[in-house]
């Protein structure tokens, strides 16, 4: 099945391999608007945290109550699964300022640099990104991540947000430890 006929749905997932696709166009905040595509499902449940999903998905009664419980994801037509990005996942992150703040950070950038290399699996446009990297060129690592498929920038920006995660809550751990000594 090539790219172009992959469809993508919002499910509940009661334990693996056991899941029901929830209709987006079902939901209040939908106006309607139905879609299979992964990026439109990001979109969509990008506005939204989990729990206001699940809470209109209750309030349409379209699911069995025994899923409401589980945990909310993405699934395509082959039943793979796909972490779901939420309002409260993505938070403020924000890429071009995520990599300008970071720039200068040799192990996150080696980091990135190699989780790049490892989902395109092409060495000349790894090398290349690893060399933007190491230079702190901004515009060019935007220019290479935009130009990949959706699927891969996709799993490109779950790990720079996990990243982005990390090191929040680093810095919160820091000024905690700052007040306390205060």
């Amino acid at each position: 099945m090539n790219q172009t006929e992959q469809k993508y749905f919002l499910a509940l997932q009661r334990r693996p391999g056991d899941s029901i696709f929830i209709d987006i166009a079902r939901l209040p905040m939908s106006n309607g608007i139905s879609t299979t595509q992964l990026a439109e499902i990001d979109i969509f449940t990008m506005q939204y945290t989990i729990e206001q999903i699940i809470k209109a998905i209750q309030d349409a009664n379209i699911a069995n109550p025994l899923y409401i419980e589980g945990q909310l994801i993405i699934q395509d037509n082959s039943r793979h699964t796909f972490k779901l990005i939420d309002k409260d996942y993505i938070g403020q992150f924000n890429i071009e300022s995520f990599l300008k703040e970071y720039s200068s950070n040799k192990e996150i950038m080696n980091n990135i640099a190699y989780k790049f290399g490892t989902l395109i699996n092409d060495i000349v446009i790894s090398e290349r990104f690893k060399t933007a990297a190491k230079e702190g060129n901004i515009a060019l690592m935007l220019q290479m991540i935009f130009s990949i498929s959706y699927i891969t920038q996709r799993k490109l920006m779950i790990f720079l947000i996990d990243i982005y995660h990390k090191e929040e809550q680093k810095k919160q751990g820091l000024e905690r430890v700052r007040d306390k000594a205060a």
